[in-house]
């Protein structure tokens, strides 16, 4: 994780993860790969703490086996998709553009609510998660407005956006509930847009 900024990432992880909240975790925040904070969310110490990471598989790899009897079972973040693992990995397969950028932006009351700037390696797998910083990016007014000013600074941080998720809070909440998401996609229309680019 890089650049994130706390109101986005908080209110991020209220839509798109689960409860950590009583669980045993090890949280490690990179920038550009230094090793920023690597922690236990219950203040033990943590065994074989990396200073950078390059390959961030083997790091959480590493620092599971080192810190085993201090972590619960499940590696990385628990996220409320409403779509199993495999269907999540079908939709990035026919969705995300290998060693690209996705951005996902959600509105409410006028102003970018949360945001997502997610970067995927060739493999289709994340290799960063970060956020508008709103010091850079006025998060405030049209919503296509800024869509397209988060858009043009996840560039310039990151490169390559090829795809842009822009709904508002509701059309959120109601697409990570349902069953059928393309049902419901139907049913939000443009309050919840899809959008490659490129």
């Amino acid at each position: 994780m890089a650049d994130l900024d706390v109101d986005q990432w908080r209110n991020a992880q209220h839509l798109l993860l689960r409860s950590a909240k009583g669980a045993r975790r090890i949280v490690c925040l990179l920038e550009k790969g230094e090793v920023v904070k690597c922690r236990h969310t219950h203040g033990a110490d943590v065994a074989d703490t990396p200073s950078r990471v390059d390959d961030l598989q083997a790091a959480a790899d590493a620092l599971y086996a080192a810190n085993r009897e201090q972590v619960d079972q499940t590696l990385g973040l628990q996220w409320k998709l409403g779509a199993s693992h495999d269907e999540v990995v079908a939709a990035a397969e026919a969705l995300v553009t290998p060693d690209s950028s996705v951005v996902l932006a959600v509105h409410d009351a006028g102003a970018l609510w949360t945001s997502l700037i997610l970067r995927f390696d060739e493999d289709r797998k994340v290799i960063s998660i970060g956020t508008a910083d709103p010091s850079l990016v006025d998060i405030h007014g049209d919503r296509a407005e800024v869509t397209q000013r988060l858009v043009t600074f996840a560039n310039g941080r990151e490169g390559q956006v090829k795809l842009v998720v822009s709904c508002t809070k509701e059309a959120a909440e109601r697409f990570l509930e349902a069953q059928d998401k393309a049902a419901v996609v139907a049913e939000l229309g443009d309050d919840f847009s899809v959008e490659r680019i490129g």
